[in-house]
């Protein structure tokens, strides 16, 4: 326990009690500096007692009042430096006691011939009082120490719940929703600030409703649901709260099927070994390929840039498996699901306190192998800071523990954001930025690597194929030349979750395009084979644009008026385009 957490609270204590008893008062902790004191004492504070401290040692030592008349000329003050010509007239101090053990000590100092009169002159009273005032200011501390325990015990709880992988929401007994974590609206395509509007709910309980689950009970089933990004397919577990019959106050979790199928195949078919679970011969993944090769063995960190869904960790863990790491741990963060101060604690890691022991932050537990943090753009600027000085010094220290404790591993950060961006806006340290970004790898967008999509595609349904024991393996023409004509905002991601859907909606023995989701049915994909094929032709290309977000709108559940926001023209422009293409 240390005194100086509740600093503010004793300096106002030595303040009333001064003025009260119209002398001087100081208190100093258990390494005896200064934590508050009045009058000419007051400029000491923060500041070591250093060879005048031997009346307050005796004072803890023995856990007894200590009374000195004439300081300077008293025998226990024989080795302070001021022994002789000590400033002080009289002293009067006792120790602050939690559990009978002193914490601190509180002193009545005269400093005038009046103050000493008054602290003598009734001696017995002002003991007292001052032993009083010691227990109030023990009491204080105790206070503060229970509100850091429930402190801790709340920030652990939030942890576990921000921390998870699986999206966590609650909804309250009137049909709102009262709570969601992180990982949740990412996987709703949420903003950091937002939660599910009411359409978004009834998407939830609609199936749920049907079930019925006793309390405790937990229902799951695999649901798509319409979000501002399109379809969303995802396993949805529901766990009913009430005694009643009610489909209110429910815990919903949320999982993406397609890291389910990821951590299933892991475990049956091992770990990847390099390179070769890259899919794709168009040039930019090819070159990456040989970069990532060149790379895999040093010791520098590597920056991956690449939009949304392009599979940044996957390039991550295959530049780890390749790497001469691979029988080390591989560790990864998110960023961007973790408050500050629990990212400050994932990520270096917590000192011993009191009986419990310290635990490892993910650069230790990362140790001889790769760290990933994912969404480095989200990372805090102090702990940027922190994070920072580990990597100049490659060393950690904490406060219990004497000697830094040395790092030994590789760190892989990706973002999604221009980061250069970020630092011209002093949102994200320049410093920092430099020290990342030694090794650049820059992942291309699936539109923009369309000889991939297919092969891409047929991974895909090999793979979701077999997870749902299916035994089509094929896609028609039209199939085909919509996943190759889309521009697929999701990227991989999209791609897997499109070829899922058909999967699982498709009763034949090959993917048609009425097996897609909705928004891919509505596509032309004539007109986009004409685009992509080289029309530079304005009105072509204008036509185009608006029949997209015509068509992004319309699955948004949004008016049509609404696409002129999407294009940065008016309303009144928009009709008249809709109008002269007849749209």
């Amino acid at each position: 326990m240390q005194l100086k957490f509740i600093q503010n609270s004793i300096q106002q204590v030595v303040v009333a009690i001064a003025s009260a008893l119209k002398i001087e008062v100081e208190v100093a902790d258990r390494q005896l500096f200064r934590v508050a004191g009045t009058g000419a004492i007051k400029s000491n504070v923060w500041q070591e007692m250093r060879d005048e401290d031997y009346v307050y040692r005796r004072c803890m030592d023995t856990g007894e009042p200590v009374i000195i008349e004439n300081p300077g000329q008293n025998e226990l003050c024989r080795p302070c430096l001021h022994f002789g010509k000590c400033p002080e007239l009289g002293e009067v101090c006792c120790p602050i006691k939690v559990e009978d053990t002193a914490i601190g000590v509180i002193g009545l100092i005269a400093l005038q011939s009046e103050q000493k009169e008054r602290l003598f002159g009734d001696l017995q009273a002002n003991l007292s009082f001052l032993q009083k005032m010691a227990e109030l200011i023990a009491s204080k501390m105790i206070e503060y120490q229970y509100y850091q325990e429930q402190l801790l015990i709340k920030q652990k709880i939030s942890t576990l719940v921000h921390y998870l992988d699986h999206g966590i929401v609650m909804i309250d007994r009137e049909g709102r929703c009262d709570f969601i974590n992180p990982a949740a609206r990412k996987l709703l395509y949420l903003g950091e600030e937002a939660y599910p509007d009411p359409d978004l709910i009834a998407q939830f309980l609609k199936s749920f409703g049907t079930k019925n689950p006793d309390p405790g009970e937990s229902v799951g089933q695999t649901m798509f649901f319409l979000t501002k990004n399109g379809y969303r397919q995802l396993y949805v577990n529901f766990h009913h709260l009430d005694a009643g019959k009610q489909e209110w106050n429910t815990v919903i979790v949320l999982q993406d099927p397609e890291q389910i199928a990821t951590a299933a195949l892991q475990i049956t078919e091992g770990p990847s070994h390099g390179f070769e679970e890259i899919i794709g011969k168009n040039e930019a993944i090819v070159s990456l390929k040989e970069l990532m090769r060149k790379t895999a063995n040093s010791r520098s960190p590597i920056l991956i840039h690449g939009e949304s869904g392009t599979g940044k960790q996957f390039f991550a863990q295959s530049i780890h498996h390749f790497s001469e790491r691979r029988d080390k741990p591989f560790i990864t963060l998110n960023c961007a699901v973790l408050s500050e101060d629990m990212l400050q604690r994932q990520l270096f890691g917590e000192p011993a306190k009191g009986t419990n022991r310290a635990t490892h932050g993910a650069l230790e537990r990362a140790g001889g192998g790769t760290l990933f943090l994912d969404d480095i753009a989200e990372m805090p600027l102090s702990v940027q800071l922190t994070l920072l000085k580990v990597l100049e010094e490659r060393a950690i220290r904490r406060e219990d523990s004497a000697k830094p404790i040395p790092l030994e591993l590789r760190l892989i950060a990706a973002t999604d954001k221009n980061l250069e961006d970020l630092v011209a806006k002093g949102s994200f340290r320049q410093d920092l930025y430099y020290k990342l970004n030694v090794i650049p790898l820059f992942v291309p967008s699936l539109k923009d690597r369309r000889e991939d999509i297919l092969p891409l595609a047929r991974y895909f349904l090999d793979k979701h194929a077999r997870s749902n024991r299916k035994s089509f393996r094929s896609m028609d023409d039209g199939f085909q030349k919509t996943l190759v004509s889309y521009h697929w905002p999701g990227n991989i991601r999209e791609l897997s979750n499109v070829i899922e859907y058909a999967v699982n909606i498709e009763t034949n023995q090959e993917l048609t395009k009425a097996s897609m989701p909705a928004y891919l049915r509505d596509i032309d994909y004539h007109s986009l084979d004409h685009l992509s094929g080289g029309d530079l032709n304005l009105r072509s290309l204008e036509k185009e644009a608006i029949r997209r977000a015509v068509i992004v709108v319309k699955e948004r559940g949004e008016a049509k008026d609404k696409a002129s926001e999407l294009l940065g023209i008016g309303r009144a422009t928009l009709f008249r385009k809709l109008q002269e293409y007849g749209l």
